[in-house]
């Protein structure tokens, strides 16, 4: 449904005079990589329907792009912070949710790097293009993070948030990213 009405969606706010359009992708467009670091100019190997949609709906955004109706990616990482909406499927979520609820957490893995963004910052990026010259953003993609961190040193952080110990349990994985 995300992929089916991006494109009316865009000749709509292109035809409207809208100047310019920031389009919030993932940085789960690149799939697995062996890097530890991404770049904008690492290639996209989505794996999931989600990633796939996502790099479509740039495509058709490029497409669009012109000197009156700039367009800017903006490719997050994994968004976290507080919501009324909580999502409980996101691994920092999953950490805390064990931790406070079961005084452990088991860790599957734990090298797999996680890169996050809070959700402040990431209102900020988008902020920082709204007032960003112009010519400095159009036609341009940009990853938003903070850190990249292993699964395993995300667990220590989320257990040291709390005024109890909190038990980290390591077990076996073949999930490598």
């Amino acid at each position: 449904i995300n992929f089916t009405c991006f494109e009316p969606l865009v000749k709509l706010t292109k035809d409207s005079g809208i100047k310019k359009f920031i389009f919030a992708s993932s940085s789960s467009v690149y799939g697995i990589k062996s890097s530890p670091n991404v770049t904008e100019d690492s290639s996209l190997e989505p794996i999931t329907d989600y990633s796939k949609y996502k790099v479509m709906c740039e495509d058709i955004l490029l497409k669009n792009n012109t000197k009156e109706f700039s367009c800017t990616i903006i490719r997050p990482a994994t968004v976290c912070g507080f919501s009324r909406r909580q999502r409980f499927d996101l691994v920092v979520n999953i950490l805390t949710n064990l931790a406070y609820n079961k005084k452990e957490i088991s860790v599957f893995g734990g090298n797999q790097l996680m890169p996050n963004i809070n959700i402040h910052d990431m209102c900020r990026s988008y902020i920082h293009i709204l007032n960003c010259e112009t010519s400095l953003v159009n036609g341009e993609i940009f990853n938003v993070g903070y850190e990249n961190q292993t699964v395993e040193k995300l667990a220590r952080t989320v257990a040291e948030c709390f005024p109890f110990k909190i038990k980290i349990n390591k077990v076996s994985s073949d999930d490598n990213r």
